[in-house]
């Protein structure tokens, strides 16, 4: 399984992405990175391929401080996608600069209203979302989905219940439970 991607990571990919450039310096004023966070992330990136060094004119005057822009591997891992063909957005790229499609953006969640009247909001209507599937989810697939221990799932699980949300459990094939809320 991929590793997760920090929350200053994807602060850093989410800018680079909306800028005409792809650049992902400077970086967003919201970051406030002690010490050297700031080299760390970036290094991080660039390791898994999420981030490039853009090479640029060497002036023998002075030292040029590097320049880095995302990737399609870091388009992607933020799920930045073109709408017709799902491929990571390139719209830096000079080829793709005049087709290039706006970002998706996720559909908005039909009924998402408890049965108290209350809205979900977070990681909770996300959790929400992937029970109200066909197939339901699995704590796996519900970490996965939210980065949280299993302990933390189900405390979660607990707490929709506390706000009367039917959750049901069900094993599915495999022997794995299964939790199901009816939309």
């Amino acid at each position: 399984m991929a590793k997760k991607l920090t929350d200053t990571q994807l602060i850093i990919l989410s800018a680079a992405s909306q800028r005409e450039d792809l650049s992902v310096l400077p970086l967003p004023d919201t970051l406030k990175l002690p010490g050297g966070a700031a080299k760390k992330s970036l290094t991080a990136l660039l390791t898994r391929g999420l981030i490039e060094e853009v090479s640029k004119p060497i002036d023998d005057r002075e030292e040029q401080p590097a320049e880095y822009r995302i990737t399609a591997s870091g388009l992607a891992a933020i799920g930045v996608q073109d709408e017709e063909d799902g491929s990571p957005v390139m719209k830096g790229a000079k080829s793709d600069r005049k087709n290039s499609k706006k970002p998706t953006t996720p559909a908005p969640v039909k009924n998402n209203t408890t049965k108290s009247g209350a809205k979900p909001s977070g990681k909770p209507e996300l959790l929400l979302r992937l029970m109200r599937r066909k197939q339901g989810a699995t704590v796996t697939a519900l970490q996965d989905a939210t980065g949280w221990q299993p302990h933390s799932v189900r405390a979660a699980l607990s707490g929709l219940r506390k706000k009367s949300i039917d959750i049901t459990r069900s094993k599915n094939p495999k022997g794995e439970t299964v939790y199901r809320v009816e939309a």
